[in-house]
């Protein structure tokens, strides 16, 4: 999969496979940058559910970049994500990252959206309403998600298909990291 990412946009040069703790049901490989959790980044995280691909903004530095192009060009983020909905539906999901210790970070899910939402005909209350959490919440998460069934993952090239999205996503990931 990163050989294929990187052939189309050398950012990702990188990857990082989650801990796989016994208490935990899923596993994760991120793609990016070496220093990939300073900037956003990709995900692909398998559970029983199926296989998530997500764009993931989770740190200060990414996060920062997130609330700057949010402020100076909104409409062009909004009109990347409508785009990136023409491929296929996602859910754009905002979390609010919560310290419970040294080492341990919660997160309480704050917003929800379909990527649906986003569209013109939708209006923009819902548009609205993202862009005042991620500037007025302290420490957000931004996930850009799409759940892959496991009956979609069977059959002729799922790695192939998995890179296909992840390549789509970037457009964002270039964006946000602008």
């Amino acid at each position: 999969m990163l050989a294929s990412l990187r052939a189309a946009e050398p950012f990702y040069g990188s990857f990082d496979v989650g801990n796989l703790p016994l208490a935990k049901s899923e596993c994760w490989v991120a793609f990016g940058p070496p220093e990939y959790k300073g900037v956003t980044h990709q995900t692909i995280s398998l559970a029983a559910d199926g296989l998530r691909i997500f764009v993931n903004t989770e740190t200060k530095p990414a996060i920062d970049h997130l609330r700057d192009v949010l402020k100076r060009r909104e409409p062009e983020a909004r009109r990347a994500l409508q785009t990136l909905h023409e491929s296929s539906e996602f859910e754009l999901i905002l979390k609010e990252c919560i310290q419970r210790g040294v080492r341990a970070t919660d997160y309480a899910e704050r917003v929800r959206l379909h990527s649906s939402l986003l569209l013109p005909e939708a209006g923009s209350t819902a548009w609205l309403v993202f862009v005042e959490a991620v500037a007025t919440m302290r420490r957000p998460n931004l996930v850009i998600e799409r759940l892959l069934p496991p009956k979609q993952l069977i059959g002729p090239e799922p790695v192939q298909r998995v890179v296909d999205i992840l390549r789509r996503n970037h457009a964002i990931v270039s964006l946000l990291n602008a």
